[in-house]
């Protein structure tokens, strides 16, 4: 083999080497940035979950003194419908 192809040919595997050196790092980068989001969105997901879990017993609360607000509100109304009409109570005061 002449010496100037034997020169190429080991930068080249030298070359090769690095080359190899860095793709393994960058694999190993991947693997590790998988199992980081895999780990992030089980984490959002839990913490979601346990949010839902925790705020369902409070927000059903809150529902049912809306809906007990709401009858009140009915009930205000319904108030003044029974209530006698001003010109009625005129009357009875009139006619003492």
């Amino acid at each position: 083999m002449d010496p100037e192809d034997k020169k190429i040919l080991e930068e080249t595997l030298d070359l090769t080497r690095k080359n190899h050196k860095i793709l393994v790092k960058i694999r190993r980068q991947q693997v590790w940035a998988r199992i980081y989001r895999i780990f992030y969105w089980i984490v959002i997901l839990a913490l979601a979950f346990g949010l839902y879990v925790w705020l369902q017993p409070k927000i059903s609360k809150v529902s049912a003194l809306f809906g007990k607000v709401g009858e009140g509100m009915e009930n205000i109304s319904d108030l003044g419908k029974n209530l006698p009409k001003v010109n009625d109570v005129t009357k009875v005061f009139n006619s003492q």
